[in-house]
């Protein structure tokens, strides 16, 4: 039961992080086009 729980746990932690690094690649595509339309 513990064994599954630091699974699941470190699953919920790279979702987490990839979720991180997704955000973080939209926001820098939305200011390289605010950027390109000026």
């Amino acid at each position: 039961m513990l064994i599954r729980l630091l699974v699941v746990n470190r699953f919920f932690k790279a979702k987490c992080l990839f979720a991180r690094i997704i955000n973080s690649w939209c926001e820098f595509n939305l200011i390289v086009s605010k950027k390109l339309t000026k």
